[in-house]
């Protein structure tokens, strides 16, 4: 999410550069603050119920961004976007570290360090996946025209805000799943299984 903040602004809003790089630096600080943050107040929290909430949190940031990729033309638009954008990097920042609080809370010391194994297992699987996706989202408009071709190609969209539409849907749903699936977490000892 965060490397396609500015691409999607372009795309979608065509913003300047100059609002590209806020928006970027927006979005980065707060990723940045929120991990930090938690890592602050780590004691004082449930990390389970807290992954839940910020993932939750994050479903209607996602569905708002959605809306505004395929309604929005103003620049009010463009910056509820981002500030969307910016609540979406809190909760990712926010998750990246509960998500290390609730192994060591369900594993306990001797079993995390291959807990982290098979989550960074599957958080490498989401590193591929996403930009995938993401290139999908930003090359779904097509070639202006067909190569050695007199008239320009009639399935181009200079818009991409259906695209970008998408993939904001598709990042609530995942986000909701992985609330869902939550609920499946309990606690094993690795050695019965080893």
């Amino acid at each position: 999410v965060k490397y396609l903040v500015s691409p999607m602004l372009h795309d979608v809003f065509t913003a300047t550069e100059s609002q590209q790089q806020t928006a970027s630096f927006l979005f980065l600080i707060i990723y940045a603050f929120a991990r930090l943050f938690i890592g602050l107040v780590d004691k004082w929290i449930n990390p389970i119920w807290s992954f839940r909430v910020v993932q939750l949190i994050s479903v209607p940031a996602y569905i708002v961004c959605g809306i505004l990729a395929m309604h929005g033309t103003s620049a009010t638009a463009m910056w509820g976007f981002v500030a969307c954008q910016c609540v979406i990097g809190f909760c990712l920042g926010a998750i990246k570290v509960i998500f290390f609080l609730i192994l060591f809370e369900f594993y306990g010391p001797i079993n995390f360090g291959e807990a982290a194994i098979v989550t960074l297992s599957c958080a490498g699987l989401a590193g591929f996946l996403g930009p995938v996706v993401g290139w999908w989202t930003l090359s779904g408009h097509g070639q202006p025209a067909v190569p050695n071709a007199i008239e320009p190609n009639p399935n181009y969209q200079h818009d991409l805000g259906k695209w970008v539409a998408n993939y904001n849907y598709i990042s609530a749903g995942v986000q909701a799943l992985g609330c869902l699936l939550s609920f499946l977490l309990f606690p094993i000892d690795f050695k019965n299984y080893a």
